[in-house]
């Protein structure tokens, strides 16, 4: 995701406090948004739960208007990969640990699972202001459709990862001639509703289910 001119030189001011760790600018300042989402959308979740926010669900119990919707709609595109629970646990977690050298320009604390704004000295205090600038701008969307050619790709699947992917001559060709692609319509689904209880209970019964699944596998 293209990211504006502020939010740049932000994680350029960053990366020094990342150059001895497996964490980085990036990932410390999405982490960060997600919890600055969490503050204005669900300041009673847990924010180890924030991945629910992401999902593509319709939240109900829970009144958006406004501004505090279309961040939240915003949200939900531009931090997507955040809605993988395994992806946030992972850099929820490396955010919150202590004694790292990235301590000192937190600009959120965990206190009694609540997210908790510092209040101390710290670089960049306002960035909340960066971080609404940013999911307020408008996702750009592209209609045309570009085929690759025939050859090895690497292709950014979640910000941090990289998967490699391979086109044969064949289906490079095979694109040549139907370079014209078209869409077929979408058609209108009815709205899923949930709470945040039921999306919470589903999770953790996928969850059993995943490793009774991996239990089988090496008995």
């Amino acid at each position: 995701m293209k990211i504006n001119k502020s939010l740049k030189i932000l994680q350029d001011q960053f990366t020094k406090y990342f150059k001895e760790s497996d964490f980085n600018a990036t990932s410390f300042i999405n982490v960060e948004m997600v919890l600055y989402i969490v503050r204005r959308i669900s300041p009673t979740l847990d924010p180890f739960n924030a991945y629910v926010l992401l999902r593509g669900y319709q939240l109900i119990n829970h009144e958006y208007k406004g501004e505090d919707l279309y961040l939240w709609q915003q949200a939900k595109h531009k931090l997507f990969c955040y809605s993988s629970r395994m992806n946030w646990e992972e850099d929820f977690i490396k955010y919150c640990e202590p004694e790292k050298s990235y301590e000192s320009i937190r600009l959120y604390k965990i206190v009694d699972n609540k997210v908790i704004k510092n209040e101390g000295s710290i670089p960049q205090a306002d960035r909340e202001d960066i971080y609404r600038e940013y999911l307020l701008e408008k996702i750009q969307t592209k209609h045309s459709t570009k085929v690759a050619e025939a050859g090895t790709y690497k292709v950014n699947c979640d910000g941090k990862r990289f998967i490699t992917i391979k086109i044969p001559e064949w289906i490079a060709e095979y694109g040549k001639q139907n370079n014209s692609l078209k869409r077929s319509p979408k058609q209108k689904r009815e709205i899923i509703q949930l709470s945040y209880e039921e999306l919470l209970q589903s999770a953790e019964e996928m969850k059993k289910k995943f490793l009774m699944i991996i239990v089988m596998m090496f008995l």
